[in-house]
């Protein structure tokens, strides 16, 4: 076993469009980013791959069974300078999900969700910055896939 801490956060987050729009959750109080809206998603386990990592973080946080598969996008890096994981390279990576089957019940990390189209998400002023970048880098096909 090593001291040595990971530089780098990976993390991955889904776009699950359906027939209200594009599934936000809410991140509750007391939480990373607690109050912000955002798309399901989270950190990369060891011996995960995105695709694997994508639907369980999915799964674990709104109860639904989705399938999502390649293009993965990535979203510019930052580095962390607040929170649990101030100093790390955050590097976000972003997938379009399709609905499979499941009874939406949020988890602990989340207080909220709303279903809202593309253009009304990117108006929210509490959206998590990585959410608003991946959603313009995702417009074409998010907006294909909303229609």
């Amino acid at each position: 076993m090593t001291d040595e801490c990971p530089s780098t956060l990976l993390v991955g987050s889904v776009f699950l469009p359906g027939p209200q729009g594009i599934l936000l959750v809410k991140r509750s109080p007391g939480s990373f980013n607690e109050g912000q809206w955002e798309v399901p998603g989270g950190r990369l386990k060891k011996g995960e791959n995105f695709q694997q990592m994508m639907e369980r973080e999915m799964f674990e946080e709104t109860n639904l069974v989705v399938t999502v598969s390649p293009p993965f996008m990535t979203s510019k890096g930052t580095i962390l300078t607040d929170g649990p994981y101030s100093g790390l390279l955050y590097a976000p990576v972003y997938a379009i999900g399709t609905y499979i089957r499941g009874m939406l019940k949020l988890g602990k990390e989340h207080d909220d969700y709303v279903w809202m189209s593309y253009e009304n998400m990117l108006g929210m002023k509490n959206l998590t910055s990585h959410t608003r970048e991946a959603a313009l880098d995702l417009r074409n096909e998010l907006l294909l896939r909303a229609n």
